[in-house]
């Protein structure tokens, strides 16, 4: 919005000062030697209240391309995270290797690691599906590309080839 001029009252010379305020905080006096000068007073405020519009309008539309350009960044590593996990999958078919599961966690069914054990979601755990093994030999044994990629009180995470 362009800023409104403020015309005070005349002087004894017959000079007109004028006010503006072209950014929010700032306020320009524009005072005029004689009467003489009051036209170019009139045009120098018109120029500054021209700029300062102008000014605000380059800053709205670069405020609009900064979101621009931050939502394509975003996209952008959206976009570079599925190409990376595409890789690693084309990777797994080129040399016969594919993983099977995403990370999972094992537990043991009866709290003993020597008996049968589930691998179940890391999320969901016992609200989701799990699968069923006779012994943590057996899971190496169907699936070699599971590794232990971290340990806790709550079971062992397993992911395909280590961390991804």
């Amino acid at each position: 919005m362009k800023p409104e001029i403020t015309v005070f009252g005349a002087r004894a010379s017959g000079a007109r000062a004028l006010g503006l305020r072209p950014v929010e905080g700032i306020e320009v006096l524009i005072t005029p030697a004689s009467s003489a000068e009051n036209d170019a007073a009139v045009q120098l405020a018109n120029r500054i209240a021209d700029q300062s519009q102008e000014t605000a309008t380059h800053e709205f539309v670069l405020a609009a391309k900064q979101n621009e350009i931050d939502a394509l960044t975003a996209r952008l590593k959206t976009l570079s995270a599925l190409l990376s996990e595409e890789r690693a999958i084309s990777e797994a078919a080129r040399t016969g290797r594919r993983s099977f599961f995403g990370p999972v966690l094992m537990k043991p069914v009866a709290g003993d690691w020597a008996g049968e054990v589930w691998l179940m979601d890391p999320t969901k755990q016992e609200r989701g599906l799990a699968l069923r093994f006779k012994s943590v030999a057996e899971v190496r044994s169907l699936h070699p590309e599971l590794w232990i990629t971290s340990v806790s009180d709550n079971g062992v995470m397993l992911d395909a080839w280590g961390s991804r």
